[in-house]
């Protein structure tokens, strides 16, 4: 069977331009680079020039992919004409994109699964029932009868392996069917897997003790708050504080757990997870950012002591009647 918006993607492909440029959200993680690298492929079957372009690089770790020497982080050489197709992104203020070039385009496709997507494209082709970008790239495909290679199944299995937190977040049948169906088409579970996690060194988890002793939680151990400032900022990626996170997801009383990043003097980054009570994805968006209602994050633009203050006393309404 497919699927509405498969079908409404396969009908809408014939309305691009020959050229189109395939993007993501800044600090662009496995389920973005994923989707753009197996629509990328399954695009250039069909004969379209396709232009992978992010505004900033992304983690080494990913450079298993066999695909990804192709990234651009330069503009030169582009089309006059062009579609942009963006992928796992909420909004267009978060596309990994100079603000001339998704103005010029002559169509932006929003491809995505983020119940915080606010429909920023020409066309929206947003799902908040798939588990991951990928899974939405999958069907897609699927409604164009693309064959998918198994270049194309390691990319769609590294958003699912990503997105899920290592398939915790969305126990679903959905979800392992998904699963199962890549691998039968040759994904690569264990170059995915080790890629993922499996490329810390000795002195990462040095940091991870730092950051762990700073540890505190409040109403009786229901909210967890991890704080990475100043001092630790420079020592761990993004993903790897989400990392961090999800393992203090298993502390046994915890309902919200909430990561303080520093950024900058007046932007403090934040990452939530949710046992699945809370809704986290609602408190995210009243900080500019958004998700999933179990795993969300945004960025505040406030000086790290008054983001800290701030976002707690919100947060205090899940547990003070």
């Amino acid at each position: 069977m497919t699927h509405a918006y498969a079908q409404k993607f396969a009908n809408t492909l014939s309305s691009l331009p020959n050229e189109i440029i395939l993007t993501s959200h800044v600090n662009p993680d496995g389920d973005g680079l994923g989707s753009m690298y197996a629509m990328g492929e399954a695009l250039e079957t069909l004969g379209k020039k396709v232009y992978y372009i992010l505004k900033e690089a992304v983690q080494p770790y990913y450079n298993f992919l066999e695909i990804h020497n192709r990234l651009q982080f330069n503009l030169s050489g582009l089309p006059k004409e062009y579609a942009i197709i963006s992928f796992d992104c909420g909004s267009i203020d978060r596309l990994s994109l100079p603000k001339n070039i998704i103005e010029n385009a002559k169509i932006l496709m929003n491809l995505d699964h983020h119940l915080s997507n606010n429909d920023f494209g020409d066309i929206n082709i947003v799902q908040v029932d798939e588990v991951s970008s990928t899974s939405v790239v999958y069907h897609c495909l699927k409604a164009i009868d693309i064959k998918i290679t198994p270049d194309m199944a390691s990319n769609l299995y590294l958003g699912l392996v990503f997105d899920t937190g290592r398939f915790s977040y969305s126990p679903l049948p959905q979800t392992f069917s998904f699963a199962a169906e890549l691998l039968a088409l040759g994904a690569d579970h264990w170059t995915v897997y080790s890629a993922l996690y499996r490329h810390n060194d000795f002195n990462h988890y040095k940091t991870v003790a730092e950051v762990t002793k700073s540890m505190t939680n409040m109403y009786d151990g229901q909210l967890v708050i991890l704080d990475v400032d100043e001092s630790l900022k420079d020592h761990l990626i993004l993903e790897e504080v989400e990392g961090l996170i999800n393992r203090m997801s298993n502390i046994k009383e915890l309902e919200i757990v909430v990561a303080f990043i520093y950024e900058s003097e007046n932007a403090t980054k934040l990452s939530f997870r949710s046992r699945g009570k809370f809704n986290v994805c609602d408190t995210a968006s009243e900080f500019g950012g958004g998700g999933h209602k179990c795993a969300s994050g945004a960025t505040i633009h406030l000086p790290y002591v008054q983001a800290r203050e701030t976002v707690l006393k919100t947060l205090s309404k899940f547990f003070v009647s």
